[in-house]
């Protein structure tokens, strides 16, 4: 489920919290009206100040501002009574008040400006867990990855490993004010670029960010969809969504007048905009430009706006069955 997909059904949720409260609030009033008949006449009365208040001010006669206050203070006598002839009925002053999970948007999950924290809140924890099932950062197993050193690289596979783990640790919690727009990861297949992409998308999820996770086969046919104009809403959501990740750049099918077009816009328009990219492949840069083109490579590498981790070592699958 995408994130407006959310953000839609936590409002009809708020709407129905609403019709609820609404429907336990006159249960309440009958239930002490029926104590004390007399309090129904009065909440009757109360409403025709309020009424007659309004008449008087939109009529604007001489003496409107007068008669406005004077039905304003009867209005708050009648108020007084009928709160006094409740607690004379056995019930609480404030039993017939409307009760409201958070009084601040008094559970319209909207304030003037936007979203209710209350609102916020329950979405980040509704987006957290739709990718719940993913890998994270805290299931990473340092004992799971070899300590020997790697030819061409400084260090052992468990020091590069780690490192780019501690990097897209600080990447997360940097975001959004993050100064690289793409990040490659790329290295030969069991390396955990999967892994550690997919955790990416994790902590970005319960943090709130609207994220997207597709594999490069989702997003081919996507783009196809685009190009026949059979269906464009997923494309488009790749486009606009704050934080997209692809997974197995590189395995999609190569479709004439598709693939090289729409994944170059797909990489300039989010880039352009200042959103995140996140590629996953098992190819390295040389041949990442041979099946994509110029244009297509300089995005993915350009270094003022991308980072490029690569993995290398054993295969971690066959090291730990």
């Amino acid at each position: 489920m995408t994130r407006s997909e959310m953000v839609e059904q936590l409002k009809n949720e708020y709407r129905r919290r609403r019709m609820q409260a609404e429907q336990e609030q006159d249960a309440r009033v009958r239930e002490v009206e029926r104590a004390d008949p007399q309090i129904h006449a009065l909440w009757a009365k109360q409403a025709r100040l309020l009424n007659d208040a309004v008449r008087a001010m939109v009529a604007r006669t001489p003496d409107a501002q007068e008669k406005a206050v004077r039905m304003r203070e009867e209005g708050q006598a009648v108020l007084r009574e009928i709160r006094e002839r409740t607690v004379r009925a056995g019930f609480p002053e404030d039993y017939m008040r409307m009760r409201y999970r958070c009084p601040k948007c008094k559970d319209k999950g909207m304030v003037e400006s936007g979203f209710c924290e209350c609102f916020r809140r329950e979405l980040n924890e509704r987006m957290g867990s739709a990718y719940r099932t993913l890998d994270s950062f805290e299931t990473f197993r340092e004992d799971f990855i070899p300590a020997q050193p790697v030819e061409g690289i400084a260090g052992t596979q468990r020091q590069a490993l780690c490192g780019a783990r501690d990097y897209l640790l600080r990447y997360c919690g940097k975001y959004p004010a993050v100064d690289k727009r793409v990040l490659v990861l790329y290295g030969e297949a069991g390396l955990g670029k999967t892994f550690l992409l997919n955790c990416v998308v994790r902590r970005l999820a319960e943090q709130g960010v609207d994220v997207m996770n597709v594999t490069a086969y989702k997003m081919m046919d996507a783009m196809r969809d685009k190009y026949l104009g059979e269906d464009g809403a997923e494309f488009d959501r790749m486009l606009s969504c704050a934080f997209l990740a692809v997974d197995d750049l590189g395995t999609e099918p190569i479709m004439r007048n598709i693939t090289g077009e729409s994944l170059f816009m797909l990489l300039n328009e989010r880039v352009n905009a200042r959103l995140c990219t996140i590629f996953a492949t098992n190819l390295t840069p040389p041949q990442l430009r041979e099946r994509y083109g110029e244009r297509i490579a300089s995005r993915l590498f350009d270094r003022e706006n991308g980072a490029f981790l690569r993995f290398v070592g054993k295969d971690l699958r066959t090291q730990n069955g």
